[in-house]
């Protein structure tokens, strides 16, 4: 989730995207659009009964059950789709919780799947939630408020989980990523850490129209001791290594040729390539106005990166995040500002060009 949630809880000015980047033709594979006679498949979420859950935000593909979860920003509720099955759209799976008077309250944000589980960014609420994938049970939380040297205020905005179970997880007012072991999980213990980025990774206050502005934001897991980042506000990507404990060992900038990748939300790594979320990029005669995804090739041991190609859908409404659905992109279209229907769009696996 980037800077333009707070457009629909405090309604701010949305954030400006970065300026267009020459593109290389390697590319061209990872487009989304009509392949092969494939169009985008497009699931509408539907609301359940009282108060609307806010915006869509973080989605997590099920590979067991093909199943997908998407989370609303709002109340913390957790939907849930089958993919291929647009008509059944995507209903109610967890409840969400009274957001209370705040009209800033944020609960839930990005999603993660592993070992039969659901992990939940908690937004504001400082949390991160584990779930039940099969019941929608709570299986435990961790509280990362209560760490020593907190910060007044936090945004929990998306996790990885890495092969060894390990959870991290991104703040985006708190120059921090938090750690939870698989052990932590395993034994509901509620043990957290928290490894500081201040020294390494600059964290803006305000963006300069006076909105807050929101930094670590997308995260993945090249291998268990290898973390890739992105921050909003700069557009800049970070390599993070850690050790086998899950402490810090090093945090290097990803020098972007094409870059930066401004307003930078979701990633996802697939097929030797990182895909970058942005909810809108300007240039290009418009045709990403309404959000786009950004192919980047890391290289040089991830030390430096090239922006390839960049693909966007008519489906498209300011899209927050991605996840791999088998042959399949779901994108959620957090479309933050704006009022419902709310929508996921599936965009085929590679195709055509879009930026050409």
């Amino acid at each position: 989730m980037q800077r333009r949630v707070i457009v629909a809880l405090l309604a701010v000015v949305a954030l400006g995207a970065g300026a267009p980047a020459a593109m290389a033709d390697d590319g061209a594979r990872f487009a989304g659009g009509d392949r092969d006679g494939r169009a985008t498949d497009v699931y509408a979420l539907t609301e359940g009964a009282g108060v609307s859950d806010g915006n869509p935000e973080g989605v997590a593909f099920d590979r067991r059950s093909g199943r997908f979860f998407v989370s609303r920003v709002a109340t913390g509720a957790i939907y849930r789709g089958v993919l291929g099955d647009t008509a059944a759209g995507v209903v109610p799976f967890v409840p969400g919780a009274d957001p209370g008077p705040d009209p800033g309250r944020a609960l839930a944000a990005g999603l993660a799947v592993a070992g039969g589980r659901l992990y939940v960014a908690g937004a504001n609420t400082g949390q991160i939630r584990v779930y039940d994938i099969g019941s929608g049970a709570l299986w435990t939380t961790f509280d990362t408020t209560t760490l020593p040297g907190a910060c007044a205020a936090t945004f929990i905005n998306d996790l990885v989980v890495t092969g060894d179970g390990d959870v991290y997880a991104t703040d985006s007012f708190c120059p921090r990523i938090y750690h939870v072991g698989r052990r932590a999980v395993e034994r509901r213990t509620g043990a957290v850490e928290a490894i500081d980025v201040a020294a390494d990774i600059p964290y803006v206050s305000t963006n300069p129209d006076g909105s807050p502005a929101f930094n670590l934001n997308g995260i993945v897991a090249r291998d268990d001791q290898e973390l890739i980042v992105v921050q909003s506000a700069t557009g800049s990507l970070f390599r993070v290594d850690v050790d086998d404990d899950g402490h810090e060992r090093r945090i290097q900038e990803i020098r972007v040729d094409g870059g930066p990748l401004t307003g930078g939300d979701g990633l996802l790594l697939d097929r030797g390539r990182l895909l970058v979320v942005q909810g809108s990029v300007a240039g290009f005669d418009g045709r990403f106005a309404n959000g786009a995804v950004t192919v980047v090739r890391l290289r040089d041991e991830r030390a430096r990166a090239t922006v390839e190609s960049r693909f966007g859908d008519p489906s498209l409404a300011g899209p927050s995040t991605i996840d791999r659905a088998r042959d399949r992109y779901l994108v959620v279209n957090a479309h933050f500002g704006s009022p419902s229907p709310y929508t996921v769009s599936a965009l085929p696996r590679g195709g055509r060009r879009d930026d050409d």
